[in-house]
């Protein structure tokens, strides 16, 4: 309600000489698809919302069943995740605007935060699940959070770097649906 009594839309610039399909003729999904870009895209965001999904969903379950933790101690350790993720994020986006402010490669630093976030997530969630002290699995599920948290940035800003402006959304699109496509892959397996 507020954004709708406070947003004005930018003053419109005049009129393209050409019309809107033949500045920007329209792209086809299956033409996407043609591209690997398109399909690495894809696969970050699977990679993402797998991780992502595991601490929505099944960590908390973890938690009480296999270390026997108190619903209230689960509730207080996912507060220090939220709040380490969130700075983190704060934190990556800063980090990579400065780099690339300082003439680093766009490309090199939006696949290094996305690879290396996702690979420190990997190693501190297998080593907080084979930990046998409760307090330093937590710690090791935060610093993986705190991890893939610096990604977050990284991976959804890639389209808008590798696209043509027309395009960015469609891109955006396949990206979520194949990230999604994945979850929902994980999930009916294990129902099977």
């Amino acid at each position: 309600m507020w954004w709708l009594a406070v947003y004005r839309a930018p003053a419109r610039e005049d009129a393209p000489a050409t019309a809107p399909n033949e500045a920007h003729a329209q792209i086809r999904w299956a033409s996407l698809l043609a591209i690997s870009t398109t399909w690495g895209v894809m696969l970050g965001q699977a990679g993402y919302l797998y991780i992502y999904y595991v601490f929505a969903t099944w960590l908390p379950g973890y938690l009480v069943l296999q270390r026997g933790m108190s619903a209230l101690m689960t509730v207080g350790s996912a507060c220090c995740r939220s709040s380490s993720g969130t700075i983190c994020v704060i934190l990556g986006v800063g980090r990579a605007i400065g780099w690339i402010a300082a003439g680093r490669p766009v490309t090199l630093v939006r696949k290094g935060f996305a690879v290396g976030g996702l690979f420190g997530a990997t190693l501190f969630t297998i080593a907080g699940a084979y930990t046998p002290d409760d307090v330093l699995a937590i710690a090791f599920l935060t610093l993986s959070v705190a991890s893939v948290s610096f990604s977050t940035a990284a991976v959804n800003s890639m389209p808008i770097d590798v696209a043509p402006p027309h395009i960015v959304s469609s891109l955006v699109s396949l990206q979520n649906f194949g990230g999604n496509v994945a979850d929902l892959l994980r999930r009916s397996s294990r129902a099977c």
